[in-house]
């Protein structure tokens, strides 16, 4: 799942009511996260430095409205406290049997980044949080000022998307370019092809996606592909789900080209309407080029949630062995507790 900035996007729903009086209502949603994280290497008890624990806030604003004789326009504004003017957003237009059209910064919502991992959880990744998060996968565009397709057809439903440049400098502001800079510039393109029409309660999907390169002189850039697929099966208060997906032609600083194998895994189970817990793991084995050993890094992820009408309160332990790659090295990860509510319901009418 390139990398979206987690808000919970269940908790964003709000409408822009289009009357006589004002144009619409934009509704706030927020989470809060408190993380406990430690760090092991071989022959050592931790080898994290200074502070384990940590925080994160984010504020999301959405809304929607209809543009006559076009569709409904929705957007969504994620803020957050790394210090960037702005997280996350994504607009979208849809038109009804047309499909929906939509821009989109660092929320995952087309293509390749749909599917990326489709392991049931209660609530986030088996990767959520640790160092390495979602790097294993790569050539899936990683929705950075992304443009975005997606529609039905006969039970098919079919998301692309589209990246003009996944090299340096990326994300632009308004009425911005990236440019060209001295490393290599590139384009991706991606699909998600999905239906749960063949049988109730399983969902299958298949996606691929081909990065290519202006100039591979790059020593950090060569052209590459990935494939991937997966399942979803719920029955009654239970689901299960597979993912596997394939990249090649992946490069990084001071490494030969290699590729990289994805599995991941779980089961999340409704206790009841407002409790739900899972399970859920990853291995990602990257398969060196140069006479190496192959090694997998190894996530494992269980989570507990409680929903109280408009807020989830959440608690996750996440764990990976051999962090980054390299053999021995582990990281436990602790979201002590996440508050995702919404904060105001049409809380401002314009």
């Amino acid at each position: 799942m390139n990398n979206i900035k987690k808000i919970g996007l269940s908790a964003l729903a709000g409408s822009l009511v289009a009357t006589s009086a004002f144009a619409g209502s934009l509704d706030v949603s927020g989470t809060w996260e408190v993380t406990y994280k430690g760090k092991t290497a071989t022959g050592a008890t931790d080898s994290t430095a200074g502070n384990p624990f940590g925080s994160k806030t984010a504020v999301a604003f959405s809304g929607s409205g209809d543009v006559d004789g076009v569709g409904t326009a929705s957007f969504t504004t994620v803020l957050d406290d790394s210090g960037a003017d702005m997280a996350s957003s994504l607009m979208t237009l849809d038109m009804g049997d047309m499909g929906v059209v939509g821009f989109d910064k660092e929320t995952g919502a087309f293509g390749f980044s749909t599917i990326d991992d489709k392991a049931p959880t209660a609530w986030e990744e088996s990767w959520h949080g640790t160092t390495t998060s979602s790097a294993h996968l790569g050539n899936t565009g990683g929705a950075v000022n992304a443009l975005g397709y997606s529609n039905s057809f006969m039970g098919v439903n079919v998301s692309l998307e589209y990246v003009a440049n996944v090299g340096n400098n990326s994300v632009n502001g308004d009425d911005g370019s990236s440019g060209h800079t001295t490393n290599a510039d590139g384009s991706n393109t991606n699909i998600a092809i999905t239906s749960s029409a063949l049988l109730d309660g399983l969902t299958v999907g298949v996606g691929a996606g081909e990065t290519d390169y202006d100039d591979e002189g790059d020593a950090d850039k060569t052209d590459g592909s990935s494939v991937g697929g997966f399942f979803t099966y719920s029955f009654g208060p239970a689901t299960v789900g597979y993912t596997q997906t394939y990249s090649d032609g992946l490069r990084t600083s001071n490494a030969t080209t290699h590729a990289m194998d994805v599995e991941s895994m779980g089961i999340a189970i409704n206790i009841n309407d407002s409790l739900s817990v899972s399970w859920s793991e990853l291995e990602a084995t990257k398969d060196k080029s140069d006479g190496t050993a192959d090694v997998t890094e190894e996530f494992t992820g269980i989570a507990v949630s409680y929903t109280m009408g408009g807020a989830t309160i959440a608690l996750q332990q996440n764990e990976v062995d051999n962090l980054g790659h390299v053999t021995g090295v582990t990281e436990d990860v602790t979201l002590a507790i996440s508050i995702d509510s919404s904060l105001y319901e049409s809380s401002k009418n314009f």
